[in-house]
């Protein structure tokens, strides 16, 4: 790999990368929290730093023909 391979993606770039391949993002799953520092700050935030905490962003794309109307995504968290 060069350089040119490393992207870093937050939620909204990561669902619109989806979005952008005609692909709807039916769910989705977060992980990264495995710390008990990470897990901690998740807890005592009530799950809105979730995003700043997490390390990778797995999500289930359906194909959509036609323009996506892309909803709120749902993310469970990976244990």
């Amino acid at each position: 790999m060069d350089r040119t391979h490393l992207r870093f993606f937050v939620e909204e770039t990561a669902v619109g990368l989806m979005n952008d391949a005609k692909l709807k993002v039916s769910k989705g799953l977060v992980s990264g929290l495995q710390g008990r520092k990470a897990r901690m700050l998740d807890r005592l935030s009530m799950g809105l730093l979730r995003h700043h905490l997490t390390k990778q962003y797995i999500m289930l794309g359906e194909p959509i023909d036609g323009d996506v109307c892309q909803q709120p995504v749902k993310w469970m968290v990976a244990e």
